[in-house]
C-alpha cells in the first residue's frame, strides 16, 4: 500500500467514525448527539386537516396555539416506493398535529398508495397530478427537476381548502424516500415566517447548513452553489401558511434549473435571508437526511418465475 492509499484509508475510517458516532462539528459547532430541550406535544390527534388545537397546562392556562404541519410529499410509481411510504408514514405515525398531502405522478390515484394512505391511521389528502410527457421523455426529461407538477398540486390544495387568516399551518416539501427524526416537526411547527435547519448527506457532502451568527443566517455552509441567494435543499426549510395564500401566484416552474428549486419558490414568496428563522439549536443538529432507495435491479427475479413450487 502506498502512503497516499495508507492517507486515504485513515481518512475514510475517520469518516466512518464521525458518521457512526453522529458528532460532525461544523461552521456553527454543529452536533447532532446533543438532545433537544423538552418540547411540548398536543395529545389528540387532529381528524380534519381544517382544524388545529391549543395545548392545555395542567393549571388551566394555555400555551401557544399548535400549528399543523401540512407536508407535500410527490411520489410515483417504482419497485421501491411502497418501501419508501411505509417507512416514512410509520414515522409520520409519531408526529402529532400533522396532514399529510400526498400527491402522485399519475393520471389515476393507484390502488397501492391509496391502500398504504387508509391503513395509515394518518390524518391525508391523496391527489394525483401527472407530469407533462414533454418533461418525461426526450430533451427536456433531463434538464427538469422532478416533482414540479405535484408540489403545485399540493399548494392549489392548500389554498383552495384552507381559509388565509382562519387556518394556521407550516408547510414543508417533503420527499418520499428522505429520513426525517420526529424532532424536525416540532422544530418547524412554530415557524412565523420561513424556518431553515442543516440536511445531511446532500450536495456530495456529509451535510449542508445555513451559517448562522448571534442568531441570524448569514450564509450558506455548501459545497454547490454557495453563492446563490438560498443555497438550501428542498428538505431543509419550512414556510408559514400564511405565505403561500398571500403569495397566490408563487409556484414551481419547470423552467427553473435543478437545484435552484427551493430559491425560486422562496423568492416568489417573498423571502429573503433576513427572514430566515435558524432551528434545530441554532442549526448545529442535522435532524433530517436526503438519503435516496438505490433501485432495485431484478436480475433473478425470471428465474424465479420458472421455478416450480
Amino acid at each position: 500500500m502506498t502512503h497516499t492509499d495508507q492517507i486515504s484509508k485513515l481518512l475514510e475510517i475517520k469518516l466512518i467514525q464521525a458518521i457512526s458516532s453522529e458528532r460532525i462539528l461544523g461552521p456553527n459547532q454543529l452536533d447532532t448527539t446533543r438532545g433537544l430541550a423538552s418540547v411540548i406535544w398536543g395529545t389528540d390527534r387532529i381528524e380534519s386537516g381544517r382544524n388545529f388545537e391549543n395545548n392545555t397546562m395542567a393549571d388551566g392556562g394555555t400555551t401557544t396555539e399548535i400549528q399543523t404541519i401540512y407536508a407535500i410529499t410527490p411520489t410515483y410509481s417504482r419497485l421501491e416506493q411502497k418501501a419508501d411510504l411505509i417507512r416514512l408514514s410509520q414515522t409520520l405515525m409519531h408526529v402529532e398535529h400533522f396532514h399529510w398531502v400526498v400527491v402522485e405522478d399519475s393520471n389515476f390515484k393507484t390502488a397501492l398508495v391509496t391502500n398504504l394512505l387508509s391503513e395509515s391511521g394518518l390524518n391525508f389528502t391523496h391527489l394525483n397530478n401527472i407530469t407533462p410527457i414533454e418533461f418525461q421523455k426526450g430533451a427536456l426529461a433531463g434538464k427538469s427537476s422532478r416533482g414540479v407538477q405535484q408540489r403545485n398540486a399540493g399548494l392549489d390544495w392548500l389554498r383552495q381548502t384552507l381559509h388565509h387568516g382562519e387556518n394556521k399551518g407550516v408547510v414543508y416539501f417533503m420527499d418520499d424516500d428522505n429520513t426525517y427524526d420526529i424532532r424536525i416537526f416540532q422544530e418547524m411547527r412554530y415557524t412565523k415566517r420561513v424556518s431553515v435547519w442543516p440536511v445531511g448527506l446532500v450536495g456530495g457532502a456529509i451535510y449542508e447548513s445555513p451559517i448562522v451568527k448571534n442568531g441570524k443566517v448569514t450564509g450558506w455552509f455548501t459545497g454547490w452553489g454557495p453563492h446563490r441567494e438560498f443555497a438550501i435543499d428542498m428538505a431543509g426549510f419550512a414556510v408559514n401558511l400564511d405565505l403561500v395564500h398571500s403569495h397566490p401566484n408563487a409556484r414551481f416552474s419547470y423552467s427553473t434549473k435543478p437545484g435552484n428549486l427551493e430559491g425560486a419558490i422562496l423568492k416568489a414568496m417573498g423571502a429573503d435571508i433576513s427572514h430566515l428563522e435558524p432551528k434545530a439549536n441554532n442549526c448545529t443538529q442535522v435532524l433530517v437526511w436526503h438519503t435516496k432507495t438505490s433501485k432495485t435491479e431484478l436480475t433473478t427475479d425470471k428465474k424465479l418465475d420458472n421455478l416450480e413450487v
